[in-house]
C-alpha cells in the first residue's frame, strides 16, 4: 500500500489537523527538525527550524496537533508574537518580511497516544484509526498527524536529528547520515535529497541488520523476536530491487529498509516499508507483499500520484507484483489470479454501487479494494494486450524516467502507451477509467454448418448496455487444434463467423481471462466474500448453540463487518423472516429445511464433520462453508460450526482473510483445509457437437 500518496484522504481528513478556510500561499522549503523521543511518557519534544517562502502573505498559519504545547516561537532569530489555538499557530509577518525567505523556529512538546488495536475485528481500514502513537513498544508518527509544524501545499527538504533512549532506533525517509550512541542515548541523523510533501517517523527497540545490494544499501529493523528473519527479507528485497531496476530503471532512493511495526500495517514509504509484527513471520509477505511495497518505490513514491484524476498506483503495483509473480510462475496461475479479480468484483461490488477508477483514492473496504486494486490491475493488463509486451514495458520505463518525483495521472499512461504502441488509447482509458461498472457478456445463437470438408461456426457476442468497445479473443477447439481470432466488439450485438477444416468441439470467448467483466451468477462460486458482499444477511443460531459458540459467531460477524445483521434463534425464524435474505447459520440446525443438500466433498454428523474424506471432531476443529440456495442460486447459505474446545472462536477473525474460499477447516487458529466449489457452465463457453 502506498501510504504517502493517500494521506490527505485517508488520514488528514479523519484526524487531527484543521485546515484554514483559504489555503495560504506560503510554503516550507526546508525543515530542520530536532526531535527528542520519550517513549515511556508517550511524549516528543521538538525544535523545528523552517525556511519559509512567505509569497506576500501577511501572516503564517502553521498546523500542528491540537494537544501540542508551544514553548517558543522565533522569527528570523528573534522572539515572535504568536497565537496558538486548536492546532493553528498564527504568526503575523512584518511588511518587510512578506516577500523574502524567512527563518521560523518553533519549540514544542506533545504527547501522542492513539489507541492501538491488539486484536482488530477486521482489517478493511488499513490505518486502524492510528495516526500518531508513542510508547515503549513502538512509535508511529504519520505524515499529517501534526507531529511537526506544517504548511499545506509545501514540498520541502527535510533534515531530521532524532534522539531516543539507548536501544531505540528510528527510521524515516532519506539518507541516514549518522547513527550512534552517546551518554546513554541513541541518535540518528536523516536528510532527504528530493522535496517531499511530508514525513513519517517510526521508532522501536529494533535489531538492525544491513547489507549492500549492488549500489543499494538494504536493511531490516526487526524486533528481537523476529531478528532471525532478517536474512530471508534481505535476500528477497535484493531480488525485487533487481527485478524492478531492470524493468523501470535505477532505484530512485538512497536505501531500502524493511521495518517492523507494533500494530498491523502494510505501508510503503519512500525508501522503506512498514510491516506489522503479526504478518512479518508469514511466508506470503516475503513472497508477494514485500515485492508489492518495493514496486511502490517506482510507482506511487517515485512517480507520484496526481490526486486530481484518481489513484492509479495500487492497481499498477498489484499488476506489477501480485499478478506478475503468478504469471511468471505459469500462464495458468496468471489466468487464475485474473479470475480471482473478477470473482472479487462480482461478489463485493453489487451492480449500481460501483464508482469509476478516476474517483478511487484509497482502500477503505474490500469493495473499494476490488475496484482500485483489482479493476485497476485489469486495466493495465488490457492495455498491455492492446499494445504488446515490448510497447507496454518500454512505455512504463519511459514514464518512470520522465516523471520520477513528479505527479502523474491516468492521462500520462494513456499518452505514453499510445506513443509506444502506435495506437490511440484515449478512448480505451476513457471507458475504463472514467466510467463505472463493467460489461456483461454472453455467446448467443451459436450454430454450426457442415459443408464439404469444412465446418462453419456462427453466433453473436452479446454485451450489456452501456456497451464497451472491446477486443476479445474467440477460440474454437477442434479435433486438429485451436483456431483463434480477436473480435472487435462494439454495441450490444456483434456477429461472428469461424471456419474450420476439422470438426469443432468447443467455443470459448475470452478463454485466458484477459478482459475485465462482470461474471454471470453461474460463474461465481459461493465463498466467504459472498457473505462479505451481502446486502441482506440474516443470522440464525441453531438450537442448543453453546454461549461461547455464539460469541465466536459474533466475532466472525464483526470480522466480516456484518455485526449489525439481524440475529434470530432457530425456533424464531419463519419462511417469511428469511425470504429474500442471505443466511449465516451458527451451528447445525435441527430444522433440516434450513440445511440444503451438501456437496459430495462434505458431510455432517453428530459432533463432527467430514471434508474431502478427512473426518474431524468438533471438539478440536471448526468448519465454515458457503453454498448456493438450490432454489435461488444467487442466494447465499453459509454455515459456521465453531470448535467446542478451549480454543473456540480463535479462527473467527481469520476466516475473512480467505475470501475466495468456499469451505475452511481450522484446528485452533490454524487453517488446515480450504477449497472452492466448482462453478456451473459459463455463458462464454459453448460445447459443440458437429
Amino acid at each position: 500500500m502506498n501510504w504517502p500518496g493517500l494521506l490527505i484522504a485517508a488520514i488528514v481528513s479523519c484526524f487531527l489537523l484543521p485546515v484554514p478556510s483559504a489555503l495560504a500561499s506560503p510554503t516550507i522549503r526546508h525543515l530542520d527538525l530536532r526531535l527528542l523521543l520519550a517513549p515511556e511518557e508517550g511524549r516528543v519534544e521538538g525544535t523545528a527550524v523552517m525556511t519559509i517562502g512567505p509569497d506576500g502573505a501577511s501572516q503564517l498559519i502553521l498546523l500542528m496537533a491540537p494537544q501540542a504545547r508551544i514553548e517558543r516561537v522565533e522569527l528570523a532569530g528573534h522572539p515572535s508574537f504568536y497565537d496558538w489555538h486548536n492546532g493553528r499557530l498564527t504568526l503575523p509577518l512584518p511588511a518587510a518580511r512578506r516577500r523574502e525567505e524567512i527563518l521560523v523556529t518553533v519549540r514544542y512538546a506533545a504527547t501522542f497516544g492513539d489507541a492501538v488495536p491488539e486484536s482488530p475485528a477486521h482489517s478493511e481500514d488499513p490505518t486502524y484509526g492510528v495516526s500518531a502513537s508513542v510508547g515503549p513498544r513502538g512509535t508511529f508518527l504519520a505524515e499529517g498527524s501534526g507531529w511537526y509544524p506544517e504548511l499545506p501545499g509545501s514540498r520541502f527538504l527535510l533534515r531530521l536529528y532524532l534522539e531516543a533512549p539507548e536501544g531505540i532506533e528510528g527510521v524515516t525517509s532519506g539518507i541516514r547520515v549518522e547513527r550512534g550512541t552517546r551518554d546513554g542515548r541513541s541518535f540518528s541523523l536523516w536528510q532527504t535529497t528530493t522535496p517531499r510533501t511530508g514525513a513519517t517517523l517510526v521508532a522501536g527497540p529494533y535489531r538492525l541488520r544491513e547489507e549492500a545490494a549492488p549500489g543499494i544499501p538494504v536493511s531490516t529493523y526487526f524486533y528481537p523476536e523476529h531478528a532471525a528473519l532478517s536474512e530471508v527479507y534481505l535476500e528477497a528485497a535484493k531480488g525485487y530491487l533487481k527485478l524492478y531496476s531492470d524493468l523501470f530503471g535505477p532505484y530512485p532512493f538512497p536505501r531500502f529498509s524493511v521495518v517492523e511495526n507494533f500494530f498491523p500495517t502494510g505501508y510503503g514509504f519512500p525508501g522503506w516499508t512498514l510491516l506489522g509484527s503479526t504478518v512479518v513471520p508469514l511466508p506470503f509477505i516475503v513472497e508477494t507483499s514485500l515485492g508489492h511495497e518495493i514496486a511502490h518505490s517506482w510507482w506511487g513514491n517515485g512517480v507520484r500520484i496526481d490526486p486530481s484524476g484518481g489513484n492509479w498506483s495500487e492497481g499498477l503495483t498489484t499488476y506489477l507484483a501480485d499478478h506478475l509473480y503468478k504469471e511468471r510462475s505459469s500462464a495458468a496461475e496468471g489466468r487464475e489470479y485474473r479470475q480471482k479479480i473478477l470473482r472479487d468484483y462480482a461478489t463485493l461490488v453489487p451492480a449500481g454501487e460501483d464508482f469509476p477508477l478516476s474517483a478511487f483514492v484509497s482502500r477503505t473496504s474490500k469493495a473499494t479494494q476490488a475496484i482500485g486494486y483489482g479493476k485497476g490491475a485489469m486495466v493495465f493488463h488490457m492495455a498491455r494486450k492492446r499494445v504488446g509486451d515490448r510497447a507496454f514495458w518500454g512505455g512504463l520505463k519511459t514514464l518512470a524516467t520522465d516523471r520520477m518525483f513528479q505527479g502523474a495521472g491516468w492521462d500520462d499512461f494513456s499518452r505514453v502507451l499510445s506513443a509506444t504502441g502506435h495506437v490511440d488509447l484515449r478512448p480505451f482509458f476513457r471507458q475504463w477509467v472514467e466510467v463505472p461498472g463493467a460489461p456483461s457478456l454472453s455467446l448467443e445463437e451459436v450454430e454450426i454448418i457442415r459443408t464439404s470438408g469444412s465446418w462453419t461456426v456462427t453466433g453473436t457476442i452479446v454485451q450489456s448496455l452501456p456497451a464497451y468497445d472491446l477486443a476479445i479473443l474467440l477460440r474454437l477447439e477442434t479435433d486438429d487444434g485451436l483456431l483463434e481470432e480477436t473480435v472487435a466488439v462494439a454495441g450490444e450485438r456483434t456477429p461472428f463467423t469461424l471456419r474450420s477444416s476439422a470438426p469443432p468441439r468447443r467455443l470459448l470467448l475470452d478463454p485466458e481471462v484477459d478482459l475485465f467483466r462482470r461474471l454471470a451468477p453461474e460463474e461465481i462460486p459461493k465463498t466467504v466474500n459472498a457473505l462479505r458482499g451481502s446486502r441482506s444477511l440474516v443470522v440464525v443460531t441453531a438450537s442448543g448453540l453453546p454461549p461461547k459458540a455464539l460469541v465466536a459467531g459474533r466475532t466472525l460477524l464483526a470480522a466480516l463487518r456484518k455485526e449489525s445483521s439481524p440475529l434470530y434463534g432457530e425456533d424464531e425464524v419463519t419462511a417469511a423472516t428469511l425470504q429474500g435474505h442471505d443466511i449465516l447459520c451458527l451451528g447445525v440446525p435441527k430444522n433440516r429445511a434450513l440445511l440444503p443438500p451438501l456437496p459430495r466433498q462434505l458431510s455432517l454428523k453428530r459432533g463432527g464433520f467430514t471434508v474431502n474424506g478427512q473426518s474431524f471432531s468438533q471438539s478440536e476443529a471448526s468448519l465454515f462453508f458457503a453454498l448456493a440456495d438450490p432454489q435461488k442460486p444467487t442466494r447465499t447459505l453459509a454455515f459456521y460450526l465453531p470448535q467446542a474446545g478451549p480454543e473456540v472462536g480463535s479462527d473467527a477473525r481469520k476466516i475473512p482473510h480467505y475470501g475466495n474460499d468456499s469451505y475452511l477447516v481450522f484446528v485452533g487458529d490454524r487453517m488446515l483445509l480450504r477449497g472452492t466449489w466448482e462453478t456451473g457452465r459459463s455463458p462464454l463457453i459453448r460445447e459443440i457437437s458437429p
